[in-house]
């Protein structure tokens, strides 16, 4: 402030007193002490700035050794967590490996399971299938056995070639017709004798 004014004023203590709008003697006399005052304070801030300069540069310099050691610091992190992350993944790599070799032996393990079981309901299958054919060749056989019974009953006359198999019975059958006959006839010849 004070060389702005004394590059308008030209340096004069009139000119600085009229530029402060002051034309007394007195007037001037304070704006000079004024003046010195501020001249004494800005050569203190300038002293002031000088030893912040010289604290800032220190402090900067500081600054500068933490931000390297910082660097450093992280540069080695790095190395280590690079280190730690090839470890952890070679571990996890690992297991993975050995899950994935966990799956496929239970894999195969059902795979065995489910063809045994296969193979077990395939031979149940065919046990199941023996047993129905058995039943039906067994049913089969007891039509055909059952298919001359139905003849002997069905049959009236008795002759040398006839398919029954308890002759006996048709015998007795064909015998006792003749006696029921008999009878009837001689009845009918006492009846044309009477006549």
């Amino acid at each position: 402030m004070f060389t702005f004014v004394r590059k308008h004023t030209k340096g004069t203590v009139k000119g600085m007193a009229r530029f402060y709008g002051k034309k007394d003697d007195e007037a001037i006399r304070s704006v000079c002490l004024k003046f010195a005052e501020d001249f004494e304070k800005q050569g203190k801030q300038e002293k002031q700035g000088k030893e912040e300069t010289e604290e800032d540069k220190k402090i900067e310099e500081r600054m500068k050794e933490i931000l390297e050691g910082t660097k450093k610091l992280r540069e080695q992190e790095k190395e280590e967590n690079e280190e730690d992350r090839s470890e952890k993944l070679r571990k996890r790599d690992e297991m993975i490996r050995e899950s994935h070799e966990s799956m496929q032996s239970k894999l195969r393990n059902a795979d065995k399971e489910i063809k045994e079981r296969r193979k077990k309901s395939n031979e149940s299958l065919k046990m199941l299938l023996e047993s129905h054919r058995w039943i039906e060749e067994k049913k089969e056989k007891e039509m055909e056995m059952e298919k001359p019974m139905r003849g002997r009953i069905a049959c009236d006359e008795y002759t040398e070639n006839c398919c029954c198999i308890l002759l006996s019975f048709n015998k007795k059958k064909i015998e006792e017709k003749p006696k029921e006959n008999q009878p009837k006839d001689n009845q009918e010849d006492d009846k044309e004798n009477k006549k």
